[in-house]
């Protein structure tokens, strides 16, 4: 299963990750045009496997809060990747509403930087 699973990686990655599709829809797309069916936990194993995320934690949401509005203040637009794979303004505005600045307490504790994969 393992041979099946490598030979769909980069289409499977392309779909989830490049064209932005959901998982179902990743799962709907290549039962259909590939033949290649599995369950939804199987696909989540192995998008953890091949470290496909297209979401970040709420701190992590908090850090690219904080360096987008340093940004702007310099006069300098952001483009968020995750993993070489630009994320839609529209999840980075969401997201960032949502999950904001955090409290002067989590801002002062939050002394890590984004994790290595990720880029401005």
């Amino acid at each position: 299963m393992e041979e099946l699973w490598s030979s769909h990686k980069e289409i499977i990655r392309y779909l989830y990750l490049v064209k932005y599709v959901t998982r179902q829809d990743v799962m709907s797309k290549m039962e259909e045009d590939y033949g290649f069916r599995a369950s939804a936990g199987q696909y989540e194993r192995q998008f953890k496997k091949w470290g496909f995320r297209k979401n970040l934690t709420p701190s992590e949401w908090q850090r690219v809060s904080r360096c987008t509005n340093k940004r702007k203040r310099d006069g300098k637009e952001t483009d968020l990747k995750i993993d070489g794979i630009q994320v839609p303004p529209k999840k980075v505005n969401k997201a960032i509403s949502r999950y904001g600045q955090g409290s002067a307490f989590d801002n002062a504790r939050e002394s890590k930087r984004l994790p290595t994969s990720q880029s401005w």
